[in-house]
């Protein structure tokens, strides 16, 4: 038997998972209108524009400048989804150059950061549960939840932030379980450039993932687990990567704009739409910090379009798939906190794992704090998509709460049972979602 062999039929379920995933995500992406979803018409433009003149635009291109508020994302450097969108497109074209084969084409971009953010949360679920089927059932609660479906399914870049976080936990998980490795340390280099080059509010991720990558490093070094000469191949290595593939574009911001990020110069340009008598566009939430955070039409709002609110935030669904998401993520989180309670005294909490904990609670906490701080001083937009990034970990975590309660409170030898029941009805909702909100 080859080993490619062997590792298919070590992996089946999960290969099968992502298979079944990838077919939604298609589906999906044949079907959602065009700008029926955020931003589409927006983003499509930046592709549209590669694939037609082969190179990248400026913001100040009139093709990519949109109708409203002197817009445009080619004032930013996070061009990674629309190249690859760009490079579809022209193997589409070489078959079917109609509108829709073109926008379908591009889609694919998103179908395949889906597809890589479910495989790597599953590998991440492996290292942290010991269980392939636990591994499986998480995959499944991530590519059937509606709303990483549905960013899976169109043209933005906020798939592809997820897509790289899901490497840098992995890559996280993977070097605490073992230490680092010149194989690993890519691996989180990749996640940065992912990240680097997808969505701003992902940076987090890069920051302490980075804090994690340099610490861990010195702190395996003072334990014996690799020798000087392995940290400093590593964490160059990283560096080098990193910067090679991800500065340039930052470099070529700075060239057009004097602006390294972009986001100066896309508000002085919609500032001088509304000096031209442009509508007033953006407006930053009318009250402080505390007022946003008990606002309930802001929280139920962010809910429900981070479980699954579609076209341009006006397609909410029933009430019962809400509650049916709400009660899956409350039973996991509770499993996971009597788990923290109970298995403590079996539980080795080393200063690595408090690290490791840590720096993903950060990120975390990071992403949302940006979410939180834009819709207080520039633009209200209370929209789950712009957390999306802390979908891994949160998946994570609510799958190693229901292994302990599978464990513990359902009879441990029919985990297979219940894991297979859970995954089909993650894709029976999903299909009946699919069924009533989109077709």
């Amino acid at each position: 038997m080859s080993l490619m062999s062997i590792k298919v039929k070590e992996h089946f379920w999960q290969l099968l998972t992502l298979g079944v995933s990838g077919l939604m995500f298609l589906v999906w992406a044949y079907h959602i209108p065009f700008n029926n979803a955020p931003d589409e018409l927006m983003r499509y433009q930046i592709p549209q524009f590669i694939f037609k003149h082969g190179k990248l635009p400026t913001g100040y291109d009139k093709e990519v400048i949109y109708d409203l508020g002197n817009w445009s994302y080619g004032f930013f450097a996070q061009f990674l989804g629309s190249i690859l969108s760009s490079f579809y497109m022209a193997i589409m074209s070489l078959f079917k150059n109609s509108d829709h084969a073109l926008l379908f084409a591009a889609r694919l971009a998103s179908v395949t950061f889906g597809i890589i953010a479910v495989w790597f949360t599953g590998k991440s679920i492996e290292i942290v549960t010991k269980s392939k089927k636990m591994a499986v059932m998480g995959m499944f609660f991530l590519a059937f939840l509606p709303q990483f479906t549905f960013l899976s399914s169109y043209v933005n870049n906020d798939i592809t932030a997820v897509a790289g976080v899901s490497i840098i936990i992995y890559s996280l998980l993977k070097a605490n379980l073992k230490s680092w490795t010149i194989k690993t340390s890519i691996l989180l280099s990749i996640g940065f450039i992912i990240c680097g080059l997808g969505y701003l509010n992902s940076y987090g991720f890069i920051l302490m993932g980075g804090i994690f990558f340099v610490i861990s490093h010195i702190m395996d070094y003072r334990s014996g687990k690799i020798t000087a000469k392995q940290v400093r191949i590593n964490i160059i290595t990283a560096i080098i990567l990193t910067c090679l593939v991800v500065i340039p574009f930052y470099i070529r911001n700075y060239l057009l704009y004097n602006d390294f990020l972009g986001m100066k110069t896309f508000t002085n340009e919609y500032l001088k739409w509304i000096a031209a008598g442009g509508q007033v566009l953006l407006r930053a939430y009318p009250g402080n910090l505390i007022d946003l955070l008990t606002d309930l039409n802001y929280l139920r709002s962010v809910f429900h379009s981070f479980v699954g609110q579609f076209g341009y935030m006006s397609v909410i669904m029933d009430d019962l798939y809400y509650r049916f998401y709400l009660y899956t993520g409350i039973i996991g989180t509770l499993g996971f906190v009597l788990r923290f309670i109970y298995e403590k005294q079996k539980r080795v909490l080393d200063l690595g794992k408090i690290l490791l904990i840590c720096s993903i609670f950060l990120s975390c906490l990071i992403t949302i704090s940006l979410h939180i701080y834009y819709s207080l001083t520039h633009d209200y937009q209370p929209q789950g998509r712009y957390i999306m990034a802390i979908v891994v970990p949160l998946i994570i975590v609510v799958t190693y709460g229901f292994q302990y309660i599978v464990k513990n409170y359902i009879v441990y030898q029919k985990e297979k049972i219940v894991v297979a029941v859970l995954c089909l009805l993650f894709l029976y909702v999903n299909y009946n979602i699919y069924i009533t909100y989109i077709v």
